[in-house]
């Protein structure tokens, strides 16, 4: 399942929560203002940057490029 790390009132993440809703994906969603969600995303993408998801071995940031794997799934 895909995990969706996001920040509150980031129009780019809401592109891809919209996204994600518009093709029906079920995703973990991991908001970054919790601490727990935030260390992860560093761990895993080493970016303090947001959207990002991860589906298995595919991880990703900037939301065009999510939107187009999303689509392509």
């Amino acid at each position: 399942m895909i995990e969706f790390f996001f920040m509150d009132g980031c129009p780019y993440c809401a592109k891809v929560r919209d996204n994600l809703a518009k093709l029906k994906i079920k995703f973990v969603p991991k908001n970054t203002d919790d601490d727990k969600n935030w260390r992860e995303l560093m761990k895993i993408g080493k970016k303090d940057m947001v959207p990002f998801i991860v589906d298995g071995s595919v991880a990703m940031y900037e939301s065009d490029e999510i939107v187009k794997y999303l689509e392509e799934k």
